[in-house]
């Protein structure tokens, strides 16, 4: 068996040319190629939204559909490397805007729909992850979903934000 032995240096320029080759050869990072990176840990993507509002009503009739724009979500990317490899690859500190249009589509007590525009406040506090590995890149989907319901008022609130996250396939090592 054969040892390499790197400096931080060394180590520093195989990991980023390892992650632009990963990030050339997969559709889901060539969207962060494009957008770019605002420095050296944080990036920028633009995803669509998808909502789950079963059981919400707006002015207490049923929601047809909901219709939203395009979401511009922040997160960092953190390497934990040691003098002798990498340790840890962390995606975290997704955010993105405060508070998010979109479109209700709901029945009133005809049967014809009528659509109104709603603004709702979004809590990047407590997004919840769902992580799938094996893609090959590091990044968000091109897909988060918005999941709503109703406060007290009635008027439609943000419940939770689920955001896809790609992660490499990390193997546990066991030592002897």
């Amino acid at each position: 068996m054969s040892k390499i032995i790197l400096t931080q240096a060394q180590l520093k320029e195989i990991t980023k040319r390892l992650a632009e080759e990963q990030l050339q050869t997969s559709e889901i990072a060539q969207n962060e190629l494009e957008e770019g990176a605002d420095d050296d840990d944080t990036y920028t993507t633009e995803c669509d939204v998808d909502f789950d509002y079963h059981g919400t009503n707006f002015k207490g009739h049923e929601i047809n559909d909901i219709t939203g724009y395009k979401i511009r979500l922040s997160y960092r990317i953190d390497v934990e490397a040691r003098s002798w490899g990498i340790k840890n690859i962390i995606l975290h500190g997704i955010s993105g805007p405060s508070d998010y249009e979109m479109e209700v589509d709901y029945y009133p007590d005809s049967d014809d729909s009528e659509t109104e525009t709603v603004n709702i406040n979004l809590n990047w506090d407590e997004v919840e992850q769902d992580e799938e590995s094996g893609q090959g890149v590091i990044s968000v989907g091109q897909t988060i979903t918005i999941h709503l319901g109703n406060d007290n008022e009635g008027n439609i609130i943000c419940t939770g934000i689920t955001v896809p996250v790609y992660t490499l396939w990390f193997f546990s090592y066991t030592y002897y």
